[in-house]
């Protein structure tokens, strides 16, 4: 049974498309050159309709307060990425900890038995 994908970026539905491996769905919305992520009106509407087990989710600063995205358009699409998850998984390196950027997407809650968001 292959692992589902679903991804906004192009590029990356791109490059995991011709591994037999995964079968990957794409949300749709406008790509956004030059980092190839597609975000709304499209992607918002098909979030609310799906479930998805993992989301990891890449972002440009995290502090005490949660994490950050730098353009409006990642800032909107991410609370309907964060409902469809059970799980939410922030990918940062070590230079963006302690740092914030336009919009706080994503509140930092701990893990404890049981809970997974």
């Amino acid at each position: 049974m292959p692992v589902t994908l679903v991804t906004n970026a192009v590029n990356i539905a791109s490059e995991m498309t011709v591994r037999q491996c995964v079968r990957v769905v794409v949300t749709g919305g406008i790509a956004r050159p030059p980092v190839l992520r597609a975000h709304r009106p499209l992607a918002e509407l098909i979030l609310p309709s799906i479930s998805v087990g993992t989301l990891f989710l890449g972002v440009e600063g995290i502090d005490e307060r949660g994490a950050y995205a730098q353009h409006d358009g990642e800032a909107a699409v991410t609370p309907p990425w964060s409902s469809a998850a059970h799980r939410v998984v922030v990918v940062r390196d070590s230079s963006k900890l302690g740092t914030t950027a336009f919009a706080l997407i994503c509140p930092i809650i701990q893990d404890r038995p049981g809970h997974h968001r």
